[in-house]
């Protein structure tokens, strides 16, 4: 888990190898923005780099105040890299 201090608070991450790149439903902001509406917190997915040779690299994160993060979005970050990793691999 990295952290990277940001002007309103703290960018907590994880990149991801992948062969392929993730579903749309993981990577679509404005669905991202719609569930946050809701009420649904969940991670970011970004796709950082498509050209690497692996495939590529995602970035699964979550934005907090806190310095270090909570184990609920530690877990939340990590379940959500777990679930790209699954379905990558059960194409």
């Amino acid at each position: 888990m990295h952290t990277r201090p940001m002007p309103s608070g703290r960018h907590h991450f994880i990149d991801v190898t992948l062969k392929h790149l993730p579903l749309e439903r993981y990577v679509d902001p404005v669905r991202a923005l719609d569930d946050m509406s809701t009420g649904l917190s969940q991670p970011l997915v970004e796709v950082i780099d498509e050209s690497t040779a692996e495939g590529c690299v995602v970035r699964v994160s979550l934005f907090s105040d806190a310095e270090v993060p909570p184990r609920d979005e530690v877990a939340a970050i990590a379940g959500t890299a777990a679930e790209l990793r699954l379905f990558d691999t059960s194409r």
